[in-house]
């Protein structure tokens, strides 16, 4: 009986011990962080950068957001995703972020003035102003959060809302974007969330720019939240490692593949320079290639000539994320490539001996991804008239450009209607 009494008080306590740690373990996982949060600190900067004592900084910290909160409400529709404030002993500094700098500088400044006056007497203290425009509103995860918002307050489809805005912020060059909606959705009875992603989100990478922005949508069936993520990038990218070397603007960012046939008609002669780098291959040269082409040239000419690139990367190569399931439709674009054909000129120098050009076939076969001896030198004399006696490609091309419009002007007008 001893034995059986003992048993019976313990188990609820291992019951209690089973929970106590099931608790612990579901804490330690699944909890949502800020992304901007998470890196303030470490990768950005403080949105409120001032010193205080222990004394002075709640009623410090309650008046810089009494500060946004008024700036917020009077310039809602100026576009501000962010105020940040600095503090000195004598004036407080602050720095709006603003998509429509018209609205709040107003007309010969009048707007900004009022501002001051108004944040002046808001906080009894010296206030000075700055404006700082952005210059692509449409990856700011804040703008994006309160345009959705206003959309589903003029009763707009929730769904059709979140497409148009996915859509919209990866064509001005976002790397990525969750939208994610809670509320009564629809005006249905029972409230849900909807959740929608596009490209990569990488949460966890503290190099990834992740901006974060919240906002509710005020509807007649009630709050709607609006939660938006979007990948920028990564910071402290450098801008020459052939990223940035991509169309400034496409009608369609996703392409099909192709195929490449024939050989090269177009962009086969040597024009700029005195010797090109050809292939005898066909395929795609990505941007890293052509950029990593452009530096090692540099360092191998320094300052006895110049380097003429014939090639640009217009093709969107696009590749679906991991753990993505199979399915139709294409991914978003990973890298930009060119498509060549056997005969293309990729590269040209000019302004240097013959020597040195000797080299460029082992040039080309160290930074080009297809096998050896796939380029060729080509001469200029080859392709075009003989060059002048001072030797400068400059002047070849003024005689070439004279000898065509001479050609031009000798032809009749009988002439130029029948030849095709």
């Amino acid at each position: 009986m001893t034995g059986l009494s003992r048993g019976t008080p313990d188990q609820p306590d291992s019951k209690k011990n089973n929970r106590s740690q099931s608790n612990e373990s579901s804490q330690a996982m699944g909890q949502k962080v800020n992304p901007v949060g998470y890196r303030t600190g470490v990768m950005c900067d403080w949105k409120s950068r001032w010193f205080a004592s222990k004394k002075e900084f709640p009623s410090l910290l309650v008046e810089d957001q009494k500060i946004r909160n008024f700036i917020k409400t009077k310039y809602r529709f100026a576009g501000i995703p962010k105020v940040e404030v600095e503090r000195t002993r004598d004036e407080v500094k602050v720095v709006l972020y603003t998509a429509r700098p018209g609205i709040v500088i107003g007309r010969k400044g009048q707007e900004i003035e009022r501002l001051q006056d108004e944040l002046q007497q808001l906080t009894g203290r010296r206030i000075n102003i700055k404006i700082e425009e952005i210059s692509r509103p449409e990856i700011e995860a804040q703008l994006v959060a309160e345009d959705i918002a206003e959309q589903l307050s003029k009763r707009s489809s929730f769904r059709r809302t979140m497409k148009r805005a996915l859509e919209n912020t990866m064509e001005n060059g976002a790397k990525g974007i969750k939208i994610q909606l809670a509320g009564r959705l629809g005006g249905a009875e029972m409230a849900r969330r909807e959740k929608q992603i596009a490209g990569s989100i990488p949460l966890s990478t503290l190099r990834a720019k992740i901006d974060y922005g919240f906002t509710e949508a005020k509807t007649a069936q009630g709050h709607i939240g609006v939660q938006v993520w979007i990948n920028q990038g990564m910071y402290f990218e450098d801008e020459e490692s052939g990223h940035g070397l991509m169309p400034k603007r496409v009608k369609h960012r996703k392409s099909q593949r192709g195929r490449i046939k024939g050989n090269a008609t177009r962009g086969n002669r040597v024009v700029f320079g005195d010797f090109g780098l050809q292939t005898t291959e066909a395929g795609w040269i990505s941007a890293q290639t052509i950029e990593a082409g452009r530096i090692a040239a540099q360092q191998y000419l320094r300052e006895e000539g110049r380097l003429y690139i014939r090639v640009f990367p217009d093709k969107s190569v696009s590749s679906i994320p991991l753990e993505t399931r199979m399915g139709k439709g294409k991914g978003e674009p990973d890298y930009w490539a060119a498509s060549v054909k056997p005969g293309t000129v990729l590269f040209e120098i000019g302004g240097t001996t013959e020597e040195a050009a000797d080299l460029l076939p082992s040039f080309g076969r160290t930074k080009c991804p297809w096998q050896h001896g796939y380029c060729t030198v080509e001469r200029f004399s080859q392709t075009a008239s003989p060059p002048a006696a001072d030797g400068s490609s400059e002047q070849r091309l003024a005689d070439r450009a004279e000898t065509v419009i001479q050609n031009d002007t000798s032809m009749t007008t009988a002439d130029r209607q029948t030849k095709p």
